[in-house]
């Protein structure tokens, strides 16, 4: 029965259509009406949804006058959709900057027939900045002659001023890179350098660009063993998945200089990784302190070992030094004198060691007063030449105007003689040991300089340790004697060495720091 019913509406209703188009066929009048109200409802639609849009839409004539332009207009400028009709947008009073690019944009569009795709920006009367993306379509009449224009402006302001943003970001994060003394480098799955920072070129001396797309098998000016650990270490970030943390030393343009490197992995959208970011901070200086206190504290113990010791071995040595001589001078004992002497010089030499024992003791008192360390060393000169003349070698000094210093001239003494004496003992016979002082950065420095073949890099990080010697006679505690002493005076050794001899310089803080400036002559090593 429904269906019946169903289907007895579906057959009045065809008929209904049917009776309706025929009707329209017989009366054109009625046909053309239901067309116009067809027309007007799809134009109040379009106008709808054109006036509602969130761009600016309009259509110019071919002198650029606003045939329509959508209400969105108002929001941007201030000016209402009424005042652009008839209007260019110089007419409309747009800014100058403004109308000069859209003037030119419509030209193209209709000499070309081809759309204008630009950006532009525009301040409106509130000093509020815009910026649009802009589309010029050229429209034709049935002769295909462009009659006008439709142009939209999409408002791209907050990319603009995300885009902006994200460029300032850039930029000081680009600069934070480039000016942070780490050496900060990308590396991906190949070994391969795709970022490393200008630092590096303040170590090696070779331009960042350089390194660029350069794997680490690539890098034959650097370190090898450098290289080789830097392999074994990133490549164990790729396998591990983990951040990697060693030290290692690099033979720069300065010098050896040591570094606290970090690599961390950089994970893919699968999880694998694409990359190793990795920093190297300099840790010279930290570790330099490190090794100097480490070396104080050595010398501060010894020291306060012979301050406890030393007199109470001195004075049972000093006895039997005085019962040698004296048993040395009787008649039956001429004939061993030279065993005599021998035990004498013994005490003699074991009495000295203690003297220098005594000399590293922290609480050492020291007699500080106005010196010239110049006059100091030209009184050294001929007690150091003689010296020098007896192995065929030559002392040179080479004394450059400088202030007087706080110094307690005995200890200066003995750490000058010191440290010719061991220049000496470097050298062949025909070698010079050359003496220099000169003023620089507001300290005074005291360089002696040997010919002698240098200093290998495993023994110079033991320099100053007492006890540790090269020599066959020697006690280890010249150079353990000489930085005690440098330190009871504020200042620092700092040696540096080459296969062509050693310089230990002596850098003394000048509390006036208004003194001349003197440059120092270049050390021949």
């Amino acid at each position: 029965m429904g269906t019946n019913i169903n289907a007895k509406k579906n057959f009045i209703t065809e008929i209904h259509d049917q009776y309706t188009e025929i009707n329209c066929r017989e009366n054109p009048q009625l046909l053309h009406l239901k067309y116009q109200q067809i027309i007007r409802q799809n134009q109040e639609e379009y106008k709808t949804l054109i006036e509602n849009l969130p761009l600016i839409f309009a259509r110019v004539n071919t002198k650029s006058q606003h045939i329509y332009i959508n209400p969105v207009i108002f929001k941007d400028t201030g000016i209402s959709s009424q005042e652009f009709i008839g209007k260019t947008f110089r007419e409309a009073g747009m800014p100058h900057n403004f109308c000069v690019l859209w003037e030119a944009s419509f030209s193209y569009a209709f000499s070309t027939g081809k759309e204008a795709l630009f950006e532009s920006d525009f301040i409106n009367q509130q000093g509020e900045h815009y910026y649009y993306q802009c589309r010029i379509i050229p429209e034709y009449n049935q002769e295909d002659i462009i009659k006008s224009a439709l142009y939209t402006l999409i408002n791209i302001t907050d990319h603009k001023k995300l885009e902006a943003k994200l460029y300032r970001q850039h930029q000081e994060f680009q600069a934070l890179i480039e000016n942070t003394p780490d050496i900060i480098s990308r590396i991906d799955k190949t070994m391969r350098i795709t970022f490393i920072n200008s630092s590096i070129t303040q170590l090696t001396g070779i331009p960042a660009k350089e390194y660029i797309n350069k794997t680490l098998y690539e890098l034959t000016d650097c370190d090898t063993n450098t290289l080789n650990l830097w392999k074994i270490n990133v490549q164990q970030v790729f396998i591990t998945k983990k951040p990697n943390v060693f030290e290692y030393e690099y033979p720069g343009l300065t010098g050896i200089r040591y570094f606290h490197a970090r690599i961390v992995p950089e994970f893919g959208i699968d999880g694998s990784v694409e990359r190793a970011l990795c920093t190297s901070r300099d840790i010279t200086t930290y570790t330099n302190l490190t090794t100097e206190i480490a070396r104080l504290d050595r010398l501060n113990l010894v020291g306060e070992m012979a301050a406890s010791i030393g007199h109470e071995v001195r004075n049972p040595m000093t006895t039997v030094r005085g019962f040698l001589q004296m048993m040395s001078l009787k008649k039956e004992n001429i004939k061993n004198n030279v065993f005599f002497n021998i035990m004498i010089d013994e005490l003699d030499r074991a009495n000295s060691i203690i003297s220098e024992f005594l000399s590293l003791a922290k609480d050492k008192s020291v007699h500080l007063k106005e010196t010239s360390l110049n006059n100091i060393i030209n009184a050294l000169m001929p007690l150091m030449q003689a010296n020098a003349i007896v192995d065929n070698k030559i002392i040179h000094h080479d004394l450059s105007p400088i202030p007087n210093l706080q110094l307690d001239e005995k200890e200066i003494r003995q750490l000058i003689l010191n440290l010719v004496n061991n220049g000496l003992d470097a050298m062949k016979s025909g070698g010079t040991i050359s003496i220099q002082t000169f003023t620089y950065d507001n300290t005074v420095a005291l360089a002696v300089q040997d010919e002698g073949h240098g200093i290998p890099k495993d023994i110079m990080k033991k320099i100053g340790t007492p006890f540790f010697t090269t020599k066959e006679k020697g006690t280890g505690l010249g150079l353990a004697v000489c930085y005690s002493i440098a330190n009871r005076h504020n200042a620092t050794i700092q040696p540096i060495t080459s296969p062509h001899g050693t310089t230990f310089y002596i850098l003394f803080p000048i509390k006036n720091k208004d003194v001349v400036r003197y440059l120092p002559p270049v050390a021949n090593v």
